[in-house]
């Protein structure tokens, strides 16, 4: 069970207690290429984002939580993201500073060419 960082922390005094993530646990995605099943890495990519509750920073951003600590939560949401990339896809989202924006970016470049790839490979 992961454990869950305690409220009062200097770094999260204020977040609210249901935006604080949890960084200390470890996940394996294989990092994608451009080329594999995205639907797949999209998947294992949201499982490990609701994992150390940052889900939420795909949508916009909720009215009890400040700017300073949604930019915060939002870099570290992108770079978790980034993190199962593989060198060459990552630098083409380097920019991106808005997890909601960096996966919109991601669905718009591979998931149509994903969803084409398998009905080539099932005709």
């Amino acid at each position: 069970m992961a454990d869950v960082p305690e409220e009062k922390s200097a770094g999260n005094a204020s977040i609210p207690p249901q935006y604080i993530p949890v960084s200390n646990t470890k996940f394996e995605v294989e990092k994608f290429d451009g080329k594999g099943n995205f639907g797949m890495w999209k998947c294992e990519v949201m499982d490990m984002l609701v994992q150390m509750n940052l889900d939420f920073t795909l949508e916009d951003k909720p009215e009890d939580l400040d700017e300073k600590s949604w930019e915060r939560i939002n870099r570290l949401a992108c770079s978790s993201i980034r993190l199962c990339l593989v060198k060459d896809q990552k630098y083409a989202f380097s920019e991106q500073n808005s997890a909601k924006e960096l996966w919109q970016a991601l669905e718009d470049k591979f998931m149509k060419k994903s969803i084409e790839n398998r009905l080539y490979f099932h005709e």
